[in-house]
C-alpha cells in the first residue's frame, strides 16, 4: 500500500509537519521518562512522593498516544487488516486505498477535529481544571484537534497520491 511521494511543495510541508511531530514526540517521551523517574525516586528514596508527577505523566501519556497515532498513520505503522486488500487486483487495491483513506479523513475531520474542538470549548466553558496541578483540562484535550488535523493532512496526501496513480492505471 505504499506510494511514492513526489518531490514538490506539499512534500516540503509534510516533511515540516513530520519533523515537528517527531521532535514533539521526543520531548514528550523524555519528559514522561523524567517525570516517572522523579516519582519513583521521591517515593522510595526521599519517602516524600510528589503529587504532581502522577497527573503530569498521565497528561503526557495522552499527548504521546494521540500524537503518536498521527505519526504511526503517516508512516503506515498502524494496525490494519489487509486480507481483502491483498486479494484484489491492482485497480481494486487503488480504489480500496482511496476509500480507506477517505474514511480516515472523514473520521479525523468530524470526530477528532470538530469533536475535539467542541470538547476543548466545553471544558473551558465549564472551567474544568485538573485536580492537582490546577491547569485547564482543555490544554490536555487540545491534542485531539491537533492530531486530527495532522491525520487529515496525511490522509488527503495519501488520497491525492493514490488518485494520481489511479489515473495512470486507467
Amino acid at each position: 500500500m505504499k506510494t511514492e511521494m513526489k518531490n514538490n511543495g506539499s512534500s516540503l510541508i509534510l516533511f515540516w509537519f513530520d519533523s515537528l511531530n517527531i521532535r514533539l514526540l521526543q520531548i514528550i517521551l523524555v519528559s514522561i521518562t523524567a517525570v516517572v523517574c522523579w516519582q519513583v525516586f521521591s517515593r522510595y528514596v526521599l519517602a516524600e512522593p510528589s503529587s504532581i508527577t502522577e497527573e503530569l505523566s498521565r497528561f503526557l501519556l495522552i499527548w504521546l498516544t494521540v500524537l503518536g497515532s498521527a505519526y504511526a498513520y503517516r508512516k503506515r505503522s498502524h494496525l490494519g487488516l489487509d486480507i481483502i486488500y491483498n486479494q484484489g487486483t491492482r485497480l481494486q487495491r487503488r480504489i480500496m486505498h482511496i476509500m480507506i483513506h477517505t474514511s480516515v479523513a472523514l473520521f479525523a475531520f468530524f470526530v477528532m477535529i470538530l469533536g475535539g474542538i467542541r470538547l476543548v470549548l466545553m471544558t473551558y466553558e465549564l472551567g474544568q481544571k485538573s485536580a492537582v496541578m490546577g491547569i485547564d483540562i482543555g490544554l490536555v484535550y487540545i491534542v485531539l484537534p491537533i492530531s486530527g488535523l495532522l491525520i487529515l493532512i496525511y490522509a488527503l496526501n495519501f488520497i491525492f497520491s493514490s488518485a494520481e496513480n489511479l489515473e495512470d492505471a486507467l
